[in-house]
């Protein structure tokens, strides 16, 4: 396994981990999902913890940092920026 494969690696799975339980960082909203119903944005952040859809066309790089999804009407971008030090 090479460095970068183990890099990308350890950020695919901090991604996971904080995107499954949102513990060590911080969730913000765009502006256009903050002025939804509150229902609406649970199930937006709910359908993004539960997302594992992950494939070479939607994770280039391996990294579960970012993927679109449907939530009723609306679709949703969401990304997660992980530092690795």
């Amino acid at each position: 396994m090479t460095l970068e494969t183990t890099r990308r690696a350890t950020i695919a799975r901090l991604n996971d981990h904080f995107r499954a339980t949102g513990e060590n960082g911080w969730i913000f909203l765009s502006r256009g999902i903050a002025i939804l119903p509150i229902a609406t944005k649970d199930e937006v952040i709910r359908a993004v913890r539960l997302f594992g859809d992950f494939t070479p066309d939607n994770d280039p790089h391996g990294e579960h940092d970012c993927a679109m999804l449907m939530v009723e009407s609306y679709h949703i971008m969401w990304k997660i920026d992980v530092t690795v030090f």
